[in-house]
Parts: C-alpha cells; structure tokens; sequence
C-alpha cells in the first residue's frame, strides 16, 4: 500500500483513498506552475497569522477551525469570517480561479453525489486555508481529526474519512517533505503520547510509510486522520488546503478548513 500518481483526480482513485486502500493521490502540475509562483509572491507580501499551537512555526492565512476549541472568541471569529476569508483567498488568484475553488468544482462533477462546503450547526464553514511553514520548520507527526474538536450532538462527528488536501504553491527546494504513516492513533493514546504537544515526537513512532516530496503547483490527496509530519524545509513553504469529509457513498462529501 503506497501512493497513486495520476495526470488527474478520478473517482476510482478517490474511492481507493477513502478505503485505506492507498495512502495518497499525487497529481502533479494541477495548478499552473508559473500561475503558482505568482501568486505566492502575491500572498507572501501580506502578512500571516500563527496557529494558536504552533506560534512561530506553522503561519495562515484564514483561521483554521482546529483552532476554535482554543477560546470562543475565536471559535466566533471563525464562522464571522469564514465568508470573507474565502473571498480574501480568491482575491490572491483573480483573475484565475483559486486551485481549492478549482479542486471544489472537480470533486463535485467527479462524486456521484456531488460535494459541497460543510455547515456547523447551520453556520458556514471557512475553506481555502493557505498554510506557510517557516524554514527549518519540523511540524510533528499528527492527526487532524474534526470528529475530536466537537460534541456528540453536532453532525460533523458523521463524517468517517477526512481526507486533506494541499496544492503546493511554494516548496523548499531542499527538504518539506511530507511524511504519511499508514495508522493513526485513539484519542487517548495520542494524548498520552504528545504530552501536551499538538502532535506526537518522532522517537515515540515506527518510520514513516512513505514520504512524498512535491514540487511546485502538485496536488496531494491523502488520509489525515492517519499520522503525518512535514520535514524542514530551507525555504518558506506554502500550500492551499482544505479538509474532505466523506460520511457513505450516498451522501456528498464536503469541505473546510
């Protein structure tokens, strides 16, 4: 069990993903190169935000919904945002479409029962997310799972497979890799295994499945509710992402950040 490299997304594939039956879809060149330079000179300019768990480390532009189980205040400036976070992303690549507006429209003509932006209790989610890792940059190995920052009650803890993914509109010429494990932990095992941490110490993991090393405009698909890391990067690194939450066969997947 490895990883699929494609010329475009398709729905076998992504079924294959959803089972576990792979751990990544990479399509390379998705979003034009030079179109993707440009507009990482463009989004480069104006200046980020930190993540609330990894100040200094990992920048955004847009909040990240992990982030709201921080303080209500954010968790209130996520959903009063989320509509002009994604028209401050699209601005970045106008007069092109964005590559997640692009991947948005791909998996809703490509999923049988379409796809769409999820809702958290009737409230728009944001999607769109640009991620910047600063140089020499090591993001742990973690999971991101929706179904650990909400209660039982709200619809999103439906969603059995999240899958994410980046768009790669910078990439370190040396290191950045992207390291996939083919296994995620219990709630509890991970609480106890990164102490405090937003993610897990290397030492305490067997060596990663596979690690994938991208280049500029590719598209990577995979499991985030199995581990993964980021290994340092010389340069800044900058990705367009989003989340893909998939419930049954029968229902459209949707999207955030």
């Amino acid at each position: 069990m490895n990883y699929i490299q494609q010329e475009k997304l398709d729905l076998e594939s992504l079924k294959k993903l959803i089972r576990g039956e792979i751990l990544a879809i990479w399509v390379p060149n998705y979003f034009p190169i030079n179109k993707a330079k440009n507009c990482a000179d463009t989004i480069l300019q104006d200046e980020y935000e930190f993540y609330a768990y990894a100040p200094g480390e990992v920048g955004r532009y847009g909040l990240s919904f992990s982030e709201t189980q921080s303080s209500e205040k954010i968790a209130s400036q996520y959903f009063t945002s989320a509509k002009p976070s994604i028209d401050r992303i699209r601005q970045y690549f106008t007069p092109s479409l964005s590559p997640i507006d692009i991947l948005r429209l791909e998996l809703d003509e490509i999923w049988p029962s379409g796809a769409n932006i999820e809702r958290y209790n009737k409230q728009l989610m944001f999607v769109g997310l640009c991620r910047v890792i600063e140089p020499e940059t090591y993001v742990l190995p973690h999971q991101d799972m929706v179904t650990w920052n909400v209660s039982n009650e709200s619809s999103l803890r439906s969603i059995k497979t999240q899958l994410a993914a980046n768009i790669y509109l910078q990439v370190p010429e040396n290191g950045g890799d992207l390291e996939l494990w083919s296994f995620g932990l219990d709630y509890g095992s991970y609480q106890e295994k990164s102490d405090g941490l937003y993610g897990i110490n290397h030492c305490h993991l067997p060596e990663p499945s596979t690690s994938l090393k991208a280049f500029t405009g590719d598209l990577i698909l995979f499991n985030s509710q199995n581990l993964h890391s980021i290994r340092p990067g010389n340069t800044h690194r900058l990705t367009a992402s989003c989340f893909i939450g998939y419930r049954n066969d029968n229902l459209p997947l949707t999207y955030w950040s």
